[in-house]
């Protein structure tokens, strides 16, 4: 959502009518920034959202009501009604789809065709796409090693068809696949627009603008990208979270501290926890409480985890959330799982950074993989003793190159200015 919001942000600045769409959830929020919203109830189809849907409705027969929305393309059904709405509310002259939604293009194909609106791309996060010869997102090796890239996607074609195999079986045949599948014949969407890379998605397009919220220094090096794709840069966006009184009395007080002890300032913060990540997260904080303990280092947690936390030392504050954005800029290292959002945050206050990805299915591993191959932080693991952190915080907090790489990478991005994506961005309004 929030490069989606720097960017619109950016076109709304040079006289440019904008509306978002998308989860109820966010409402509240995006329009507080001044930009119309619509609120969609519905969810994308081909993505497996059925059960979930089932459950959140309170459906008596789970099974049997997911079933029968694959049977019947329910979750299809009701996107499209959501979507032709707001084309027919706020006729657009264009619309720029989230690529972690691209099962949209598959619905909106034929309305946008008969309407004569333009389409692009937004990968907000790291392409879910993989190159040849690249390391899937999700994954921890370096091209360098070829067996290593081999095997990591051999393990996601596996993973990727028994799952296929598991649906198919117990949903009669009509699996993810099978329903995006349908859906593109009997929507007459050419195959010139259906991608043929491997993908940690289900679908992705091809041959339409695409938009990649990072420089291609961020990728590892030798790849060469897709020809209507565009690099644009970190987008300079600064997440509106605001501080709660309590951070802001007990941040005076840590900051007091951190001046008149000379002391180094580490902060650490996972993301949204599912919960099969929370207990892996729980034995990372608990080595890390053990290791500040014994130092003179300030730490700083944000975390929903903090009731089964022990009793804190002194030099140790927990919230239940920060605004990341402003803290980073009092921090040394940021400890983090090395969500996209983070990584970028970190970099523009360059802060070194200590990657410990408990998010196995999408880009923490392979943010956390490029942010190590280019020298701006050291990975960890669950695994780690107090000895294995405590030598990797020393490093990062005592070896001046991180901080250089980090460096290094901002201006880098500093390459992609706002006038960079308003003129590749320019053609999908004229063509």
């Amino acid at each position: 959502m929030h490069p989606a919001l720097g960017l619109a942000a950016l076109l709304r600045d040079r006289g440019h009518e904008v509306m978002v769409a998308g989860a109820a959830f966010f409402q509240g929020y995006v329009k507080t920034l001044g930009f119309p919203y619509h609120p969609l109830k519905s969810v994308p189809f081909g993505m497996g959202f059925e059960s979930w849907v089932s459950e959140v409705q309170k459906k008596k027969f789970l099974y049997w009501s997911s079933l029968h929305a694959r049977l019947t393309d329910r979750l299809y059904a009701e996107r499209e009604k959501e979507l032709v709405q707001v084309l027919d509310t706020f006729r657009p002259d264009a619309v720029v789809l989230d690529c972690a939604q691209a099962t949209d293009f598959v619905i909106l194909y034929p309305h946008l065709k008969s309407r004569g609106v333009r389409i692009a791309m937004l990968h907000a996060m790291f392409p879910a796409y993989i190159l040849p010869g690249r390391p899937p997102g999700n994954s921890d090796v370096f091209p360098a090693d070829e067996e290593g890239v081999d095997e990591a996607m051999e393990n996601l074609e596996r993973k990727q068809h028994e799952k296929a195999q598991r649906q198919k079986l117990k949903y009669f045949g009509f699996d993810d696949r099978y329903l995006i599948a349908r859906r593109l014949r009997k929507n007459g969407v050419p195959k010139k627009y259906i991608s043929t890379l491997p993908n940690l998605l289900n679908f992705s397009v091809d041959q339409i603008p695409q938009f990649i919220c990072m420089p291609p220094e961020f990728d590892f090096p030798g790849f060469e990208t897709p020809p209507a794709h565009h690099h644009i840069g970190f987008t300079r966006w600064t997440r509106m979270v605001a501080s709660s009184q309590e951070y802001t009395d007990r941040m005076a007080a840590i900051l007091k501290q951190k001046d008149s002890q000379k002391a180094k300032l580490l902060y650490c913060a996972f993301g949204t926890l599912e919960a099969d990540t929370k207990g892996r997260v729980m034995r990372i904080l608990l080595t890390l409480l053990a290791v500040v303990k014994h130092t003179n280092h300030i730490l700083i947690v944000s975390t929903k985890l903090k009731n089964g936390l022990p009793a804190l030392p002194d030099n140790v504050h927990v919230f239940d959330f920060v605004p990341q954005v402003d803290l980073l800029q009092h921090a040394d290292l940021f400890i983090s799982h090395g969500g996209f959002n983070s990584v970028v945050e970190s970099i523009e206050a360059e802060v070194p950074l200590l990657l410990y990805p408990v998010h196995d299915d999408f880009d923490p591993r392979g943010n956390t993989t490029r942010a190590v191959y280019h020298g701006m932080g050291r990975r960890g693991s669950e695994d780690d003793t107090e000895a294995d952190m405590l030598e990797k915080i020393t490093d990062l907090l005592g070896n001046g190159l991180y901080k250089e790489c980090i460096r290094s990478m901002k201006q880098n991005n500093a390459r992609y200015s706002n006038e960079t994506f308003i003129d590749v961005f320019h053609p999908v309004l004229i063509d």
